[in-house]
């Protein structure tokens, strides 16, 4: 499979790639191929910076909490059972248990700190600002996963 990624950037500058895919790529494997070469191509005409290293830690999910049903004024919560509350009312509870997992946090995530909770709360609205996968995010990739 041939893929071509092109980029107009500032004052009318453009670059462009050609790659050349395996026939049985997934769907997966051509959006982060074409996000690998924007990114790069992008980076080469000084539109942003390359794409940083990713690191060991857990991969995120694509998409976050949604909008907040209440007015918190964006205070973030200063522990565990706060965290807990808040997640609760955007239905991303069950993504604090994974990141408790994946990080390593004391299990009961009601005796949480101000740390641990703050270190959740901005993953998860970091989260948020990421657009859903193509394919959808649930367990069985439907765009409707159980909470």
């Amino acid at each position: 499979m041939k893929l071509k990624v092109s980029i107009a950037g500032p004052g009318g500058a453009s670059a462009e790639v050609l790659a050349e895919l395996a026939d049985g790529s997934t769907p997966d494997q051509v959006r982060d191929a074409v996000r690998l070469h924007a990114a790069a191509l992008r980076a080469g005409l000084g539109d942003e910076a390359p794409p940083a290293a990713e690191d060991d830690g857990p991969r995120p999910r694509r998409n976050g909490p949604p909008p907040p049903r209440d007015n918190d004024g964006g205070k973030p919560p200063e522990n565990g059972r706060q965290l807990l509350a808040w997640a609760g009312d955007r239905g991303c509870k069950r993504r604090v248990f994974e990141l408790k997992d994946a990080w390593e946090f004391p299990d009961q995530v009601v005796s949480w700190g101000r740390d641990e909770a703050i270190a959740v709360y901005n993953e998860l609205l970091k989260e948020a600002d990421r657009p859903a996968p193509r394919g959808g995010y649930g367990r069985n990739r439907y765009a409707g996963g159980r909470a």
